[in-house]
Formats: C-alpha cells, structure tokens, sequence
C-alpha cells in the first residue's frame, strides 16, 4: 500500500511540482515567502524540512530567475534575507492554480463527505509521519555524534 502511495505520489510530483522550470523545493520556497515574508535561508531550510545545501542551491537558481532577491537583513547586517519578487508571487500562483485544477480532476467523482473523511485522515497520517519523522531525525543525529 505505501509503496504504491510512493511511486503515485513521485509520478504526480514529476508531472505537476515542476512548474517552468522550478522545481518542486524551489515551488515550496516561494509558497513560504509568500507566506511569511523576507526569510533567512537557515530558517528556509529548517521550516521546509530541507537540508541547507539544497535551499542554498534553489536561492540561487530562484535569484538568477528573477523569482527572488537576496537583501540584507535588517536586524543583522551579516545576515541576508530572501525576498520574493513580482515574478516569483505571479508564477506561484500559476502554479498553484494548475495543481489546484489537477486535483480538482483527482476528485470529481468523489462526495464531498468522502473528501471530508479523506481529508481527516490525511491530517492525521501526516501529523503523525511528521512526528515520526522528526523524532527519527533527532535520533538519528544523536547516534552520529557518538
């Protein structure tokens, strides 16, 4: 079962997560920016659950796209923020609007009291594999530093 979940959830991935060109971290890094504002890229990589290499690569790939621009922060002049631009809020929006219809499609013979119940175990699963996963992690890292 999950690992037909698994190679679903990759397939649909691929084929609606990558959005002219952005891929799927860089879509997520805009949808936080959008959502909370200018952000330092350790917090990038720590709320996103992503290693810091890999947000540093998408800043630079999200700048040289004009979806992003780095400034320094404020409150700590050493420090620089991401930012995101015009361009960035347009083409998430873009991209939010043909997932949104895709999954629209995923739905259509489905009541809404099917979506409701799908819907609340979902929250529950991910809840608990996020849990998981962050205690797994933490362990993880315990067990390295020995």
């Amino acid at each position: 079962m999950f690992g037909s979940l698994l190679r679903s959830t990759s397939r649909v991935k691929s084929q609606v997560s990558n959005y002219q060109g952005i891929d799927f971290t860089g879509l997520r890094l805009l949808s936080y920016l959008i959502s909370n504002g200018p952000t330092r890229l350790s917090e990038l990589a720590e709320k996103l659950l992503v290693d810091p290499a890999i947000i540093t690569r998408q800043s630079h790939a999200l700048i040289d796209g004009g979806f992003v621009i780095r400034k320094v922060n404020p409150s700590d002049a050493r420090g620089s923020l991401l930012e995101i631009t015009e361009s960035g809020i347009l083409i998430s929006k873009q991209h939010h609007d043909v997932r949104s219809e895709f999954f629209q499609n995923v739905f259509d013979d489905w009541s809404q009291e099917e979506i409701n119940q799908f819907n609340s175990y979902m929250e529950r699963f991910t809840k608990a594999l996020n849990e998981k996963a962050v205690a797994a992690t933490s362990q993880h890292k315990i067990k390295q530093e020995r």
